[in-house]
């Protein structure tokens, strides 16, 4: 099989955390306690699922995929979770989505 290796990334904006009815039935927001193993393994499932798609539709080889699995700094793929805009701040949640 040929590889073709593609260079390409994605953004994503991810509420942190859920709403749920208040008890005078508002919504009131729960915020997430998200940690870096969380992070860490949802970037994991995120990879395999990508490579498992990849396989299905004669993108990859299985055997690639395993090897990729195991290289150094994720295999390419990366999730960082260091931006947090505030609720009030709409204008740099604007700038964050046009990004």
């Amino acid at each position: 099989m040929s590889r073709i290796w593609v260079n390409t990334h994605f953004h994503c904006a991810v509420i942190d955390g859920v709403f749920a009815p208040g008890p005078d039935d508002t919504a009131q927001f729960f915020e997430a306690d998200i940690t870096t193993d969380d992070i860490q393994d949802l970037a994991m499932k995120i990879r395999k699922r990508t490579f498992a798609y990849m396989v299905r539709h004669g993108l990859m080889d299985s055997s690639d995929t395993d090897d990729m699995l195991r290289w150094d700094h994720n295999g390419g793929f990366s999730l960082d979770a260091s931006v947090l805009i505030p609720d009030w701040d709409r204008v740099g949640l604007e700038r964050l989505l046009r990004y």
